[in-house]
């Protein structure tokens, strides 16, 4: 029989692995459910652990150092790096990325519905990394972004799931709410779509291309039905975050409402690089789903 190169056996094992069920919290197969391959011949267990920990799952700084101990090589096998934020982390601590000189990208798992989670403190974020995906975070508004920037210079792609949307207009975070159903999703091009104030703290990324945002919201009754609620095709009022009493309150003043859209055509600042500002809206339920409710999670110490 002929021998195949080891590159396709590299392939074949990294699809057998990736193709297997995943389970929330945790965005990766279960070791139990790929371990048989790993146990033909000690090639084909250095392979499946290569492809399994090409994604890696940390829940505490201390796991970095446990880490580096009994397996020198994995850094290098990483290319996504998640942290499993969860209330026993110490948010002092330091978590040091500089081994993983082949990152790709980060996410960040926050527990749903708490009003105010810190970030995790990475520090030295190889420079390779391009993409930060956050999720589960209660709320994350213009200044918070300070603490995206600066760790992820980079950054071509990043995704925000928060639990409560920013309203440019009062300044405030709350869930969304709509008189009809809404489009899945609405997408802007050419640099405009942001909420309010979010480009100025994101301008230092000179490179970030794409911003997902994600916008869970409430489907109103027909009593509370209002047409200044409705974003429709046409999306006239270039919805970007407004809360539900902004635009109950401000809207209906037609002077206000044309000034404010003319801002958001043409903001005052521009990313250079942005090509893309794609909203997401999902139902609480459907919200519920995509985030995973990990409110009962308690990860083992070393997770992986």
């Amino acid at each position: 029989m002929l021998q195949l190169p080891i590159e396709i056996h590299n392939e074949i094992v990294f699809h057998f692995v990736w193709d297997r069920p995943i389970r929330r919290p945790r965005p990766k197969p279960r070791w139990r459910d790929i371990e048989p391959l790993s146990l033909v011949c000690r090639a084909f267990r250095r392979m499946v652990l290569e492809a399994w920990f090409h994604t890696l799952c940390i829940c505490r700084r201390q796991d970095l150092s446990i880490v580096s101990q009994y397996w020198p090589e994995l850094p290098q096998w990483v290319r996504v790096f998640v942290c499993l934020h969860n209330l026993l982390v110490d948010y002092d601590d330091e978590w040091d990325l500089a081994r993983f000189v082949n990152l790709r990208e980060v996410v960040v798992q926050m527990l749903p519905f708490w009003d105010v989670i810190p970030f995790p403190c990475l520090a030295n974020v190889p420079p390779s990394v391009t993409k930060l995906d956050m999720t589960g975070m209660g709320e994350i508004g213009p200044t918070d972004l300070e603490a995206i920037v600066k760790p992820f210079p980079n950054l071509r792609v990043l995704r925000l799931q928060p639990y409560s949307t920013w309203c440019g207009l009062c300044n405030t975070f709350t869930s969304s709410s709509f008189s009809c159903p809404v489009p899945s999703s609405l997408t802007y091009e050419g640099g405009v779509g942001l909420p309010a104030h979010f480009a100025q703290f994101l301008q230092p990324l000179e490179d970030l291309e794409t911003l997902y945002i994600t916008a869970k919201y409430d489907l109103l009754s027909d009593e509370e039905a209002n047409p200044l609620l409705e974003i429709g095709e046409e999306n006239k009022t270039m919805w970007s975050g407004e809360c539900r009493d902004c635009m109950q309150r401000l809207y209906p003043d037609d002077s206000f409402r044309e000034d404010w859209v003319a801002k958001k055509k043409t903001p005052a600042i521009h990313l250079p690089a942005l090509k893309r500002v794609e909203w997401i809206f999902l139902s609480g339920d459907a919200f519920a789903n995509e985030t995973g409710d990990k409110s009962h999670f308690r990860p083992n110490p070393l997770h992986l």
